[in-house]
C-alpha cells in the first residue's frame, strides 16, 4: 500500500429507527479528495462551481457548452461540477461533440479556475454521531487523494462539518460504493 493511500474508518449510512422528528439539515457535495489526515479524522476535499457566463466571457456558444456538459454529466443544471468531471485525467479526455473538439482546453480551464477560486472544504468523520437514533452501518475503504468523491455530511453546533455518507465515485471498475 502507497503512503498517500489510507484506510479510512467512515459512516456510510445512518439508519433512523426512531419515530421522532430529524431536524438537522443534511447537505451533499461532490468533489475531488485533496487530503487525508487519518489520525484526525479529517477529509478536505476541493469542489467547485462554473457559471454560463464564463463559457460566453471566453467567446464560447455558452447555451451549447451548458446544454452538453449537463447532459454529459460535467455539471448539474446549477452548475455545481459532478464525479465525471473529478475523474478526468486531462482536458482531452472529455467526452463532447466534434464540434466542441477544439475548444475542450478552455472549456477545462474554465473548470479548473472555478476550482483554483475555492478553497477547500475540510470534513470531519466522527463516530460519535448525534445523527445515529438507533441501528447504523459501518465499513472501511481505501480513499486517496485524487479520488472523486460524493459525501453527504451536516453541520455541527460548534461549525464541523461532519460525514454521514461518503462514496467513492472512482471509473467503475475500481469504484467502490457502499
Amino acid at each position: 500500500m502507497s503512503r498517500d493511500k489510507a484506510l479510512i474508518l467512515i459512516l456510510l449510512t445512518a439508519v433512523l429507527v426512531s419515530g421522532r422528528a430529524y431536524c438537522q439539515e443534511i447537505r451533499t457535495i461532490v468533489g475531488k479528495v485533496t487530503k487525508i489526515d487519518s489520525e484526525g479524522g479529517v477529509i478536505n476535499v476541493k469542489a467547485g462551481t462554473v457559471t454560463k457566463q464564463a463559457f460566453s466571457d471566453a467567446h464560447l456558444d455558452a447555451d451549447l457548452v451548458w446544454e452538453e456538459l449537463v447532459k454529459n454529466n460535467y455539471i448539474d443544471p446549477n452548475g455545481m461540477i459532478q464525479a465525471e468531471f473529478y475523474s478526468l485525467d486531462k482536458f482531452s479526455s472529455m467526452l463532447l461533440p466534434k464540434k466542441l473538439n477544439a475548444k475542450k482546453k478552455v472549456i477545462y480551464n474554465i473548470f479548473q479556475k472555478a476550482l483554483a477560486e475555492n478553497r477547500p472544504k475540510v470534513f470531519y468523520i466522527s463516530l460519535n454521531s448525534n445523527l445515529l437514533q438507533g441501528a447504523h452501518y459501518m465499513s472501511s475503504i481505501e480513499i486517496e487523494p485524487g479520488d472523486p468523491v460524493t459525501i453527504q455530511y451536516n453541520r455541527s453546533a460548534v461549525g464541523r462539518n461532519n460525514v454521514i455518507s461518503l462514496v467513492d465515485n472512482r471509473s467503475s471498475d475500481d469504484a467502490q460504493s457502499f
